[in-house]
């Protein structure tokens, strides 16, 4: 991922480098919700954000080695920081 130059807007910037990622890291969400029926059950253990944020953690770019070592969100060290406060 490349930061903000001068003669690209903001919003370039979003199209080009996070919203791909990130649109796609959206579906594959949604469809984990619907292949485990959260979205016509109230109460359900499905967490779409702490899905979302796995996914974006394990496939990031910048740290390729983490596909082969696959972190459940509970086990990444940010998640594990902020579950402590």
């Amino acid at each position: 991922m490349t930061s903000i130059t001068s003669s690209e807007s903001v919003l370039d910037y979003l199209n080009k480098n996070i919203f791909p990622i990130l649109l796609n890291a959206m579906e594959e969400m949604l469809f984990e919700a619907d292949r485990r029926n959260a979205l016509e059950t109230q109460k359900c253990s499905f967490n779409g954000l702490d899905y979302l944020a796995e996914i974006l953690w394990n496939r990031n770019s910048r740290h390729p080695s983490r596909l082969c070592t696959w972190q459940n969100v509970f086990d990444i060290p940010q998640f594990k920081l902020w579950l402590k406060s």
